[in-house]
């Protein structure tokens, strides 16, 4: 994985001009919310940091989100102020103590992409999921080297969509809401699949929970593989 330079001395904040402060105490100054539309990395490429941990000095969240996961840091934590934390899976030293807004978004589809390619066939197919829907319905999920597959079957008829690891995007928050974002965004998928079949995808908020937990957990499998040492 690239790690973005420091900003050119262009770009450092005038003084008085608000900035974050990533260092071991977890204090820092807010910029304010983070950009809901585009992609987590291009917000957080925009988003000024003072860096005293890795004596990056002042560059961007991205940078500096980089170069902690290249250093191994990919486990989220519950860190202070309702925000997450970053750190190495297995131990408690945190080089960033509070992650900016968005900033555990970028972490999951990072760590998501680097487990992924350590994916052998076998942890593939060990990997799957199968769940029981409503009115006889089954959800299964088998992965691929590039992709998520999720086959909803309502008797002899199915629908099916791929998603690619380099398109998967979770919420920012944690496991909860992960599970919302995904399944509402999932079953929108299959059903609008579905509809191109001729078909009318039926589900209920009990199916959208459990096509959310079920892509969660098999997504959660392929993001550990991600830790330094797995």
């Amino acid at each position: 994985m690239e790690t973005a330079s420091q900003l050119p001395l262009l770009n450092i904040p005038e003084p008085g001009k608000a900035f974050d402060i990533n260092r071991l105490d977890g204090t820092r100054k807010s910029v304010g919310t983070a950009p809901s539309r585009g992609s987590a990395e291009s917000a957080l490429a925009s988003r000024v940091v003072d860096d005293r941990v890795f004596q990056m000095g002042m560059t961007n969240w991205k940078a500096v989100i980089d170069r902690a996961i290249f250093m191994g840091h990919t486990e989220l934590f519950d860190s202070e102020f309702g925000r997450l934390g970053l750190r190495k899976q297995g131990f408690r030293y945190s080089p960033v103590p509070l992650l900016p807004e968005r900033g555990a978004e970028y972490v999951k589809s990072c760590a998501l992409i680097i487990g992924a390619s350590k994916l052998t066939k076998k942890m593939r197919d060990q990997f799957g999921c199968t769940a029981e829907l409503a009115n006889g319905k089954q959800l299964k999920i088998a992965l691929s080297s590039t992709s998520i597959d999720l086959v909803i079957s309502d008797g002899d008829r199915a629908t099916a969509v791929q998603v690619l690891f380099d398109d998967v995007v979770f919420s920012d928050g944690r496991d909860s809401e992960d599970i919302n974002f995904l399944g509402k965004r999932l079953s929108t998928a299959l059903k609008r699949q579905a509809s191109i079949q001729g078909l009318n995808l039926k589900l209920v908020s009990t199916d959208v929970s459990h096509v959310g937990q079920c892509t969660l957990a098999v997504l959660a499998k392929v993001q550990e593989k991600s830790a330094w040492n797995a």
